[in-house]
């Protein structure tokens, strides 16, 4: 039924604006505010950092000699 859908896409666009009167401009600034305190940056160690000197040196063929500061 065309008018469920209609009603249905309705109801969603008023789903991200929660807390705010319906028909009111939604406040981006506010909400990009929230969730950046809401995000943390992680760091991040690459666990392939030097494979081919690693398998090298596991079966024998390179001695072991890292250049690089990734362990």
């Amino acid at each position: 039924n065309s008018a469920d859908g209609i009603r249905d896409m309705t109801a969603m666009g008023t789903m991200g604006a929660m807390g705010q009167q319906p028909g009111q401009p939604q406040d981006f600034n506010k909400q990009f505010l929230s969730l950046k305190d809401s995000l943390s940056i992680i760091h991040h160690e690459w666990d392939l950092a030097n494979i081919e000197q690693r398998v090298l040196v596991k079966y024998g063929k390179q001695s072991r000699v890292f250049t690089s500061a990734a362990k």
